[in-house]
């Protein structure tokens, strides 16, 4: 069985040397040509950028700032989550390996100023929590956006100082599965990315 790490490399080879049929078309058009709807095209990039197949897909969900979150298992039955638009921009695609903070969010929660961390908070507000002091380490400080994620939990868009966005996926536990920046698409599209204009 390979290991997590050279999954991970094997799918970003495969991201890099896949072609995205649908690069260079808007939405619409990736329907009217595709007779695919928005998410079966997200959909499908995602399944395709994925190098450890057979794979399927599990869950997409619109990402609150005009893309996608695709959730896909490998062959292996391995969860990965998928940012990208219709347009084949991926911007993320990654290897879900558990909770980060290995069951310390609560202390991460606890070490915020308390006038941000109340002491019994909704189930959305506390994943928000968890991702707000992971981005204090990034400068990432201000919430754009919250969703719910498709399989329990929640995205939590951040962005920095610098106006870099942030992606955060998180539990009502205090679990941090993902927190990693998005910029360009990995995949070397040149289309707008949704979240860029929020």
């Amino acid at each position: 069985m390979e290991t997590a790490v050279s999954k991970v490399l094997i799918a970003a080879t495969a991201l890099f040397g896949s072609v995205v049929a649908f690069a260079s078309t808007s939405s619409a058009a990736v329907e009217a040509a595709h007779g695919m709807t928005e998410q079966q095209a997200v959909s499908a990039v995602c399944a395709s950028v994925n190098g450890y197949g057979p794979v399927q897909v599990v869950q997409s969900v619109e990402d609150g700032l005009g893309d996608w979150i695709v959730w896909v298992r490998d062959k292996d039955n391995d969860l990965w989550i998928c940012n990208a638009s219709a347009e084949g921009n991926v911007y993320a695609n990654t290897l879900i390996r558990g909770d980060r903070l290995q069951g310390r969010g609560e202390e991460a929660i606890a070490l915020l100023p308390v006038a941000f961390a109340p002491p019994r908070l909704p189930a959305a507000e506390k994943a928000e929590r968890v991702c707000a002091a992971a981005g204090r380490k990034v400068d990432a400080t201000r919430i754009v956006m919250s969703v719910e994620d498709g399989v329990g939990d929640y995205i939590v868009w951040l962005q920095s100082s610098d106006r870099t966005y942030w992606l955060c996926d998180a539990s009502a536990k205090a679990e941090l599965f993902v927190f990693q920046p998005i910029r360009s698409p990995i995949n070397g599209s040149t289309a707008v990315a949704g979240f860029r204009a929020a």
